[in-house]
């Protein structure tokens, strides 16, 4: 070659020199290579690490073009391409450069690389291996995986996918191990799967760790029975509502044995409940009724009872107690919309309750709570073991003072003492709830006695007790009717119980009458005549009777309020209020309308033209100083009334002052020296006297009248007052036989008596309650206070007291004597009331009833008067009626609609809708006492609660001179009681 060529054997000339070696070093390369593939910083810096191995300039080329599109957004799919075909198909050591580039461009390829690896790269190549069987959700070695020790990136990005692979987790997992999980996959950034978050709130469950458990499942839901147990621990803790979302969002998708558990969970929530009795009734509805009733009973799961009780009437047959149960214990806010259904349900379980066997849930306690609550107990045993000596101590002696012949004092202590009792007495969840409702009771009874009993400081503290209780969260559905029924009999405002009526029932005609209340205590009385008239208008299909004392409530408060045209508006538009108030009244409220619209003649002869009216009616003539003397007596109706004085009594002196001067008779001129006497700023009591005493002459009744109105004005006290008084009563005593008890209404200085006849309904009313106290064990008969029988036991105080005179008219005498023939007939009589028939059986004989009846009669017929039902045919009764033949119109119908079986009505023109023969006749021998001269009887009135009287009750005040009574409001008024 040297021959050949020149330059050849001139470079033959230098030292010959072996070249340096360019592969990088092995065992580096390959441990660097333990990376994550698809973790693009770590692939670079491998790709520029110096291979083992010659490269030729082609594959040198596709390394580096890799490398540079790693540096942005690699576009790993196109990296086989690029790689084909220098970079495919190597061999020894090159074949991990091959493998993990095609598991990082992801190719199908990759794995069948790396699983023909020998040697010193194999390891690295099985593990990049299980990496991508993990990541394709292939099936590995869970184990292995998760418990590796090494601490490179390709180890853990293999423990990484491991723990995201929930697949393949172990049925059991320690918390341990699955909390090393949850840190793992933390340390990466990951989202936590959901069923190691769910193995993992196990675990800090146990160790009580509430709050992490809670964040690890928080927008996670239920889907298994761990997970729902492991909620239900923690969610009586859990403020932030985690649990009970995680439950609710899971509960459709869980199988049955959770969704028992869901049902019996002591910890199970309301709404939890309710959702698992409604999936597991659609499994299989009567394989489950029991275990969900059951369920709803030892929780106390109230609404959910409820719901299921009220809709099928085999189950409130089945399950009478728990159907009391429910009627007890039920918020008031649940039952909006379903009380009457619960109503309805609650009369079949007390029918029911005799032939239903024995309740195996409901222990011997809840069963004598109930039945405490719903009537009386004949076993109250287990009730009081459950009490400490102090708790049944007190029991006792609170419903002693608030039962009927109690004082009614009940001082805060002793409620406290009771319930520091039951507090600390070992009760089940479903005992304390009805212990607490028996205390919740007490506390009612004892406001509805303070107000009964019509002292300002009792009546203040009852109002500050309804505030209190009403206001609690879980205020029960029976709190509120019974504050409800104190409001409508007493009308007393309560703040919180209108509060609770805008929240919850806005649109019911309670809720307009509790509104009604408190806007007349705040002094806004156009505010509650317009919400009374809202209330009367929502009752009027639903109940005529409360109906039109609503109607007759807001006219009051129209007059109070000096509405004067709305009074009248309000009169002219409704039939039945026209009939419940006084023509004297309407001649009031137009009067008073008159003048406000500036027309003060047609007032002033509005006035004339009534009291002529009356005069005509009374004495078939009329003159002058007659009317002089009904004008006087007129002038003192608004003070009378409590009604404004103003502008009607101007009006009346107006009347007054133009009748006088057409009248010069003796009388008139007695008038206007009484007058000139009256308004003399030093009373002469003499002259008073004498000129009343000239007057008694010609009119006693009207001296009488004098006489009432002096004593009543306020200006005479001590010796001056004697004086009127004894007066005034020897010139009753001497003329008593001329003044009917009609025309005695007014006199309420003489100290005569009201007479009340009663009717059937209170009699019976009395006689239940009579028999309930035999057969309470402890003889204080029921535990519930209600209006009627606050009514009859008042009738019964007033009576004892010599403040009232009480008979029994024949017509009631003989419906009551049929209507408690016997002790089966009796027991019929007691509705809505839980009565132990066995404890019927056994104390109720025919010969103790025919005692206990005697007895009743014996208290409401005190009065020896004379039997004057014989003169019935001076009586018109039949004019009356017919002339409100529209009022007995709706009366009728409304019976008709309401009661399954009614008395026969009387017939009148071929109508057959008037009250029936019965009640005709105690109008009849009302209206007879009314005209009579009996001795010692102030007025007349019928105590009854039925509509055919209260509704024209005005009408027979005004026609035939006696009042109808039916609420305490009204009794203690007869009785003098409330000024």
């Amino acid at each position: 070659l040297a021959r050949e060529s020149p330059l050849l054997a001139e470079l033959g000339l230098f030292p010959i020199v072996e070249p340096e070696s360019s592969f990088g070093e092995r065992d580096p390369w390959i441990f660097e290579s333990r990376i994550d593939y698809s973790d693009n910083e770590s692939l670079r810096s491998w790709l520029n690490l110096v291979a083992p191995f010659k490269l030729s300039a082609s594959q040198l080329k596709v390394i580096q073009k890799i490398e540079k599109d790693l540096r942005k957004n690699p576009r790993r799919k196109l990296w086989e391409d690029w790689m084909s075909p220098s970079l495919i198909g190597l061999k020894g050591d090159a074949m991990l450069l091959e493998g993990l580039l095609l598991a990082a461009a992801q190719s199908d390829r990759a794995r069948v690389v790396l699983d023909s690896i020998e040697g010193d790269c194999s390891k690295v190549a099985r593990d990049l291996s299980v990496l991508i069987s993990l990541r394709e959700e292939e099936d590995c070695d869970w184990s292995v995986t998760v418990e590796r020790k090494e601490e490179d990136k390709l180890s853990s990005a293999i423990k990484i996918e491991g723990w995201l692979r929930v697949d393949l987790y172990p049925a059991e997992m320690t918390p341990e191990l699955a909390m090393e999980g949850v840190s793992i996959i933390e340390e990466s950034g990951r989202s936590i799967p959901t069923r190691l978050a769910w193995i993992a709130s196990e675990g800090l469950v146990e160790s009580g760790d509430f709050s992490t458990a809670l964040n690890y499942i928080e927008g996670k839901a239920v889907n298994d029975f761990r997970g729902l147990r492991t909620c239900l621990t923690m969610i009586s803790s859990d403020s932030t509502g985690i649990s009970l979302d995680s439950i609710v969002s899971g509960l459709p998708e869980l199988d049955e044995e959770c969704l028992r558990l869901a049902l019996t969970h002591p910890n199970s929530p309301s709404p939890v409940r309710t959702m698992a009795a409604s999936f597991l009734s659609k499994i299989d509805q009567i394989r489950y009724t029991d275990e969900i009733i059951s369920s709803f009973t030892m929780s106390a799961e109230i609404k959910g009872l409820t719901d299921m009780l009220i809709e099928e009437v085999s189950l409130q047959r089945a399950y009478p107690f728990r159907v009391m149960l429910s009627w007890h214990l039920i918020t008031a806010k649940d039952s909006v919309g379903i009380s009457s259904k619960l109503l309805e349900a609650r009369r079949v379980a007390l029918a029911s309750i005799e032939e239903a066997e024995k309740d195996g849930v409901l222990s011997e306690v809840c069963v004598g709570l109930i039945s405490l609550l719903d009537g009386i107990s004949t076993n109250l045993e287990a009730v009081h073991d459950k009490l400490d000596s102090e708790g049944l101590k007190t029991l006792k002696e609170v419903r002693m003072a608030l039962g009927p012949e109690g004082d009614g004092i009940v001082k805060e202590v002793r409620i406290e003492k009771l319930v520091n009792s039951v507090n600390n007495a070992d009760l089940t969840l479903l005992e304390r709830r009805l212990f607490e409702a028996v205390i919740t009771s007490l506390i009612l009874n004892r406001a509805a006695v303070n107000l009964q009993n019509g002292e300002v400081s009792g009546r203040n503290q009852a109002i500050s007790s309804l505030e209190s209780v009403i206001s609690s969260e879980s205020v029960s559905m029976r709190t509120i009717r019974f504050a409800s029924d104190l409001v409508f009999e007493h009308s007393v405002g309560i703040e919180s119980l209108n509060a609770w009526y805008r929240e919850n029932d806005s649109k019911s005609p309670e809720c307009q009458i509790v509104k009604a209340a408190l806007l007349e205590r705040s002094g806004d009385l156009i505010g509650s005549a317009w919400a009374y008239k809202d209330a009367a208008s929502k009752l009027m299909e639903i109940d005529i009777e409360r109906s039109a004392i609503f109607l007759r409530w807001s006219l009051i408060s129209f007059a109070h309020a000096g509405g004067w045209k709305e009074a009248v508006s309000l009169i002219d538009a409704y039939p039945t209020l026209s009939a419940s108030v006084t023509n004297r009244f309407k001649m009031y409220l137009n009067v008073c309308k008159d003048c406000t619209e500036k027309n003060q003649l047609g007032a002033t002869s509005r006035v004339i033209d009534h009291v002529s009216k009356e005069e005509r009616i009374r004495d078939d003539e009329e003159d002058g100083a007659s009317i002089v003397e009904s004008l006087e007596s007129i002038k003192m109706y608004p003070v009378e009334h409590g009604l404004p004085i103003d502008p009607f009594q101007g009006r009346v002196m107006a009347a007054i002052m133009k009748m006088s001067h057409s009248s010069q008779s003796r009388r008139s001129d007695l008038e206007r020296r009484f007058d000139s006497e009256m308004r003399s700023k030093e009373k002469n009591t003499f002259s008073i006297v004498t000129v009343i005493e000239q007057v008694a002459e010609m009119s006693p009744i009207r001296a009488l009248r004098m006489f009432e109105r002096a004593l009543k004005s306020g200006e005479f006290e001590g010796r001056e007052k004697k004086i009127l008084q004894n007066t005034q009563r020897n010139l009753f005593t001497r003329q008593s036989g001329k003044i009917s008890v009609r025309e005695r209404k007014t006199l309420g200085s003489l100290g005569l008596k009201p007479l009340v006849l009663v009717d059937t309904n209170i009699l019976i009313d009395a006689l239940k309650d009579d028999l309930l106290r035999e057969l309470s064990p402890d003889s204080l008969g029921s535990f519930d206070w209600t209006m009627q029988r606050a009514f009859h036991w008042k009738l019964r105080s007033l009576a004892k007291e010599d403040r009232v005179l009480l008979s029994i008219p024949r017509a009631a005498m003989g419906e009551f004597m049929n209507r408690v023939k016997s002790p089966e007939i009796v027991l019929d009589l007691f509705e809505n009331v839980y009565i132990e028939r066995s404890a019927w059986d056994e104390i109720v004989s025919e010969k103790f009833l025919q005692e206990r009846v005697s007895s009743v009669i014996s208290i409401f017929n005190n009065w020896d008067g004379d039997d004057l039902e014989n003169f019935s045919n001076e009586i018109d009764l039949e004019v009356f009626l017919t002339n409100h033949r529209e009022i007995f119109r709706v009366v009728d119908q409304h019976k008709r609609e309401h009661k399954e079986d009614i008395p026969a009505r009387t017939e009148i023109g071929g109508e057959s809708i008037y009250p029936e023969k019965g009640d005709c006749d105690i109008m009849t021998s009302a209206a007879i006492i009314a005209d009579s001269f009996s001795t010692g009887v102030g007025s007349v009135a019928v105590a009854t609660r039925d509509s055919d009287f209260k509704l024209v009750s005005r009408a027979l005040e005004e026609e035939f001179g006696f009042g109808v009574i039916g609420d305490l409001q009204q009794l203690n008024k007869l009785a003098y009681l409330d000024s």
